[in-house]
């Protein structure tokens, strides 16, 4: 019995391994979508962001010893803007129908609980 419940352990571990990289995999690159305009008092806003992404890029790649290869896009968005643009990501990615087999799946093997809206909490999640 030691060993099945082993196994079981060791199968849960995996599922939830490649459930964690499927969620990386899902994670758009948010810097490759054109800037909005920012109104006046948002460009203030925007220069300090950018500062404080470029000191800690700098900082990242002393620490880690990589030098940057391509300068980072940054811009700033609205909630609105990031939440839409992930669910044109996830309706790109898969269809409804793909995403619902994925969580009944996931549900079947004990990943989730029974009728877990998943779609919403991804998006929740990434925001």
């Amino acid at each position: 019995m030691r060993f099945v419940h082993h196994r079981g352990r060791s199968l849960t571990w995996k599922l939830l391994i490649c459930g964690v990289q499927l969620l990386v995999c899902m994670t758009p690159c948010f810097g490759q979508t054109p800037a909005v305009d920012l109104p006046a008092a948002g460009k203030e806003a925007s220069a300090e962001f950018v500062a404080a992404a470029d000191e800690v890029l700098q900082e990242m790649s002393q620490i880690t010893g990589l030098r940057l290869r391509t300068p980072l896009k940054k811009t700033l968005r609205s909630r609105e803007d990031i939440r839409a643009y992930l669910i044109r990501q996830m309706d790109d990615d898969k269809n409804p129908q793909e995403r619902y087999a994925d969580a009944r799946a996931a549900e079947a093997f004990g990943l989730l609980p029974k009728k877990f809206d998943l779609d919403p909490f991804m998006v929740d999640l990434m925001i």
